[in-house]
């Protein structure tokens, strides 16, 4: 009895043991099963991203959520394709101080960053005036995508200068001026005989400095001013003259009777009538001078057409201010010219010269008046037909009177005047074609044509200017010149040439670097071919009518319109064509994931350098002809079986297909959260085996125990 107790006993004792490790070893498997246990499976390799909830990434264990930055308020892209106003956002990690900048001339900006809180910075940085708001702030990432709305504003402030003190005549004060300038090179000076200066600009900061005023300063002569709404600064002149020499007013001279802007004088003295004192000059109506006595001798000063009414005097300064009008008047004289030799009422002229002014008079009389300042003069007449003044240049002088004593004898001669061409195939031109020259003798004009190589004239002696016609597409040359005919003959000679004139095609929207070209057809037949490069091609060509017709080399670009008629007819052509990109669809369509209620598992690829996040099973994009590469990236529970690639575009829409197929190892769904794993076979075999080693076990002890 005791024995068999021993075998229950043992029995027993051996499969409290079994169970004890059947349960120690759940308990294992139980833990390494879990998210936090060692045989925790990555749900991604690499940096690839993978889904992690609406509107997120994952990077690592990390989900990563979008900031978005959208304005308005810069200007928008051109419709020809060109950029829009640049602008950045700074965002600033508040807890590890890291940062991020994005440009861009688009009207959105974006971040992927995980849960944080972030300080942004917003920047315009090509146009001067634009204020943003808000410019900067704090932004709280929790769990979900965020998006800030910036506003570009432009504004116009009134910036106002105010004076005091200048000292005035009436209504008009001293001339002042103020200059005011920014970083962007922009610079603006307005004058004022007021007591303001005001201008209209844009929000910013500005620089402003004053004119220097002869015996004034101001303490606010130079500063700077932040622009954000209208301001105005106010300006104090005090006299600088030392205090020793105190003033005991001013005087205010006024002009009148002088053209606008003539400098004029005057001269002060303290001392006595006639001594050496100050000059004080001016181009303006008004001259303020400010005095250091009760008695001020002046004397007024101008250059010698004119004479100052009074011109000098005496003024008792026993007030703030006196005004002395000064009244200017020309000093001119009459000058008389007469003839001799001419027919009765027949007309001639003489042109007067008095540095590079010239004065031409005509009459049919006997002669010719002029009523000019005093100085001296070149005179030269100017005859007609047929007959030729003997003095026909000269000198008069004019000094305080009238002049009267030149008369111009005129005598009758008549010389031949050839000209000779070369080089013009009046053959070859259409029929009663012709070249023709001009001369011009002051208000005489001759002309003659030919259709032989000859064309002549009888002229009196005088200076001729002279024109020689284009004939078709020939220039000549000279084309124009001056005859001298001096008592002979005179003979010249005319070369033609064929002349070509520029024409220019221009291009616009076709990429830098693509090669193009333009062939041109004439009316005659002749054919023409020009390529290149450049934005601009050209290529020179004879009048006519000519029709082009334009193309690509890369048919990634094609023409808007590709032909056209241009006429070349003594001018300088500019034609312009204009390109478009070509695009064609590109269908990227997936297949293998699961679709559930018509979306499709998120998946993601990478066309061309862009990224898209994908949840339904179609990416349609759009490209110009030419080679492509893509990038597939595994999703969770699925590996791509085409994981990258290219594709070649070349004149027509096209269809990429990529694939899926489930994924044949232990995966996880999502972080921190337990996976039920499947018992696989090795599990089962290490069951069996603790089994077999139990039966083992007590089989032993039944034998023993029988023993």
């Amino acid at each position: 009895m005791r024995q068999r107790f021993s075998i229950k006993r043992k029995f027993k004792i051996t499969i409290l043991i079994v169970f004890a490790f059947v349960a120690i070893f759940s308990m294992v498997f139980s833990y390494y099963s879990t998210s936090n246990g060692p045989l925790q499976m990555m749900n991604h390799v690499g940096n690839t991203l993978t889904s992690a909830g609406q509107g997120s990434s994952v990077v690592g264990n990390e989900a990563l959520y979008q900031m978005v930055f959208e304005e308005n308020g810069l200007p928008l892209h051109s419709l020809l394709g060109t950029y829009g106003t640049e602008w950045s956002v700074k965002v600033i990690n508040n807890a590890t101080g890291s940062s991020m900048v994005e440009y861009s001339s688009n009207t959105t900006i974006s971040f992927w960053v995980p849960n944080g809180t972030y300080r942004y910075y917003v920047q315009n940085f090509t146009l001067y005036g634009y204020r943003v708001v808000p410019e900067s702030g704090i932004i709280n990432m929790i769990g979900k995508n965020y998006l800030s709305l910036i506003t570009f504003n432009f504004d116009y402030y009134t910036l106002l200068f105010k004076e005091k003190n200048l000292p005035s005549s009436g209504s008009v004060n001293t001339e002042w001026y103020v200059r005011v300038s920014n970083s962007t090179g922009f610079s603006l000076t307005q004058y004022s005989q007021n007591s303001t200066v005001s201008f209209v600009l844009p929000a910013g900061t500005y620089s402003y400095n004053l004119g220097d005023i002869t015996d004034f300063s101001t303490t606010n002569e130079s500063g700077t001013v932040d622009l954000t709404s209208s301001q105005t600064v106010y300006e104090n002149f005090t006299n600088s003259i030392p205090a020793s020499s105190s003033t005991s007013g001013y005087i205010v001279f006024e002009e009148k009777g002088l053209p606008y802007n003539t400098t004029w004088s005057v001269i002060l003295t303290n001392q006595s009538k006639g001594s050496s004192g100050t000059t004080y000059s001016t181009s303006y109506r008004d001259l303020i001078i400010p005095v250091y006595g009760s008695e001020t001798f002046y004397s007024v000063e101008i250059d010698g057409q004119y004479f100052a009414n009074p011109d000098n005097g005496v003024l008792t300064v026993d007030s703030n201010v006196v005004v002395q009008n000064i009244s200017f008047e020309s000093q001119y004289h009459y000058v008389n010219v007469s003839e001799s030799g001419l027919p009765s009422g027949m007309k001639w002229s003489i042109a007067l010269r008095n540095s590079y002014d010239i004065s031409t008079v005509s009459s049919g009389n006997g002669s010719i008046s002029f009523f000019v300042p005093n100085g001296t003069y070149e005179y030269r007449v100017i005859n007609d037909v047929g007959f030729h003044p003997q003095n026909n240049i000269g000198v008069i002088y004019v000094n305080g009177t009238n002049f009267s004593n030149l008369t111009i004898s005129f005598v009758d001669s008549y010389y031949s005047v050839s000209f000779n061409e070369t080089n013009l195939p009046l053959s070859l031109l259409p029929a009663g074609t012709e070249w023709s020259v001009s001369a011009l003798f002051i208000s005489s004009a001759y002309y003659n044509s030919s259709s032989s190589s000859n064309i002549g004239f009888s002229l009196p002696n005088g200076t001729y200017e002279f024109t020689v016609y284009t004939v078709d597409h020939y220039i000549p040359t000279p084309s124009k010149g001056i005859i001298l005919v001096n008592g002979s003959s005179v003979l010249i000679t005319v070369s033609f040439t064929i002349y070509k004139y520029p024409v220019s095609f221009a291009s616009s929207g076709l990429p830098f670097g693509d090669q193009w070209f333009i062939n041109i057809t004439s009316s005659t037949g002749a054919a023409y071919s020009i390529n290149g490069t450049a934005t601009t091609l050209s290529i020179s060509l004879v009048n006519g009518t000519y029709s082009y017709n334009v193309q690509s080399e890369n048919k990634t670009s094609t023409p808007v319109v590709s032909s056209g008629i241009f006429t070349v007819n003594g001018n300088v052509v500019n034609e312009s064509v204009s390109f478009v990109r070509v695009y064609y669809t590109v269908t990227i369509h997936e297949s293998g994931l699961p679709v559930t209620n018509g979306t499709t598992e998120r998946w993601e690829i990478l066309v061309d350098g862009s990224y898209y996040n994908m949840t339904n099973q179609n990416l349609t994009l759009q490209f110009t002809n030419g080679t492509y590469s893509y990038t597939v990236f595994n999703t969770a529970s699925y590996n791509t079986t085409t994981p990258s690639g290219t594709f070649t575009v070349h004149g027509s829409s096209m269809v990429v297909n990529v694939k899926y197929a489930p994924v044949q190892h232990i995966t996880k769904v999502s972080p921190h959260k337990p996976v039920t794993v499947p018992i696989s076979g090795v599990i089962l075999y290490i069951l069996i085996g603790i089994g077999a080693v139990g039966l083992i076990v007590l089989f032993a002890v039944y034998t023993k125990g029988r023993r």
